[in-house]
C-alpha cells in the first residue's frame, strides 16, 4: 500500500516533465500537438453514443499489429465505433491512417487516484 502511494505521489509530480518530454520537438517524429489536455483524461466526445470497442496500442508497432483486427472488426461489425488509444504520436500518426475507421485518442497517464 505504501509503495502504490508513494508510486502515484512520484508520477504526479513527475507528469509535467513526462509530458513536455513528449512534446518537445524531434527531428522526423510527428507531434502531439494542442492534444496534451488528452494524457490528464480530458477527451473530446465520440462522435457517437454508442458503446465503442476500445483498443489500446502504446506505439507504432502495436498500432501496425491492431491495424489487421481493425479491418476485421469493421468487417464483421460495419456499425460498431471503435476507438483506438496509443501513447506515442508515431502511433497515432499510424492509427490515422485508418481514416474513419476509427477514432483516435491518446491514452491518459494512470494515476492511481
Amino acid at each position: 500500500m505504501l509503495i502504490r502511494i508513494i508510486y502515484t505521489a512520484l508520477l504526479a509530480l513527475a507528469s509535467p516533465f513526462l509530458l513536455l518530454g513528449l512534446y518537445k520537438s524531434k527531428p522526423n517524429k510527428p507531434k502531439f500537438g494542442g492534444r496534451w489536455k488528452e494524457h490528464f483524461g480530458i477527451t473530446p466526445q465520440l462522435k457517437t453514443h454508442q458503446r465503442p470497442i476500445w483498443i489500446h496500442a502504446v506505439s507504432v508497432g502495436e498500432s501496425i499489429a491492431a491495424t489487421p483486427l481493425i479491418k476485421e472488426l469493421k468487417q464483421q461489425y460495419p456499425e460498431q465505433p471503435i476507438v483506438v488509444t496509443t501513447t506515442t504520436s508515431t502511433g497515432a500518426e499510424q492509427i490515422a491512417k485508418l481514416g474513419d475507421l476509427v477514432e483516435h485518442r491518446y491514452m491518459p497517464i494512470d494515476f492511481g487516484f
